[in-house]
C-alpha cells in the first residue's frame, strides 16, 4: 500500500509548492482511491522493514518528480522533459548498477527493452496529462493501477478475481468519475 502513497503526498504538497487548490472532491477522490487499494490489499499490521521504508522514500520521490513535471510542464514538451529525466537517471542509474552491471541474455535484453519503452510511453503520458490538468486531479488516476493490474493477471495468467479487488477497483473508479466530473463543472 506504501506505492501507492503518491498522491497523498502530491495532495499535501501541490497546494504549498504548485499552488493548487486541494477541493473537498479532489480531497475525496483521493482518499476514495487509496480506500480502494487498501481494500485491494489488505494490509495488516507489520513491523516496519527496510523494504517499506525503500518503498515510502520511492512514493515520495514519485510524488516530486510529478510536482517538477507540472512545474516544468507549462513552458517545455513532454519529450523535452522525459529528455532531460533520463539524461539526469542514466549517470545515477549506473553509478548505482557498477557493481552488478553484466549485458543480459538475449531475451532478457528484449524484455528490457520492452520495459524501457514501456516506461517511457508512461511517462510521456503522465507529462502531457499534467500540462493538460492539475498534478492533484491526475495523480489519483495512478490507482486504476491496481484494478488494472488485476484484470492484466485474469487475462494473462488466469489468476481469480477475487470479491476485494471488485470493490476495490469500484472504489477507485467513483473517486475518479467524480473527481473528473466535478473538474469538468468547474472548468
Amino acid at each position: 500500500a506504501l506505492e501507492f502513497t503518491t498522491p497523498l503526498w502530491i495532495a499535501g504538497l501541490a497546494p504549498i509548492f504548485l499552488r493548487e487548490r486541494l477541493t473537498k472532491m479532489r480531497l475525496a477522490a483521493v482518499m476514495l482511491g487509496f480506500s480502494g487499494v487498501l481494500v485491494v490489499l489488505r494490509p495488516g499490521l507489520e513491523a516496519v522493514n527496510v523494504g517499506s521504508v525503500v518503498m515510502l522514500v520511492g512514493a515520495v520521490g514519485f510524488a516530486g518528480s510529478m510536482m517538477f513535471t507540472k512545474h516544468l510542464a507549462p513552458t517545455e514538451q513532454p519529450l523535452t522533459i522525459l529528455f532531460y529525466m533520463a539524461l539526469m537517471q542514466t549517470p545515477v542509474g549506473l553509478l548505482l548498477a557498477i557493481n552488478g552491471l553484466h549485458w543480459p541474455e538475449l531475451v532478457t535484453g528484449l524484455w528490457l527493452v520492452l520495459v524501457g519503452i514501456l516506461g517511457f510511453t508512461a511517462h510521456f503520458c503522465i507529462a502531457r496529462a499534467l500540462s493538460l490538468a492539475d498534478a492533484i486531479v491526475v495523480a489519483p488516476m495512478d490507482f486504476l493501477r491496481l484494478p488494472l493490474i488485476a484484470a492484466i493477471g485474469l487475462m494473462l495468467y488466469s489468476e481469480p478475481l477475487e470479491l476485494w479487488v471488485l470493490l476495490g477497483g469500484v472504489l477507485v473508479l467513483l473517486g475518479n468519475y467524480g473527481n473528473l466530473m466535478a473538474e469538468r463543472r468547474a472548468g
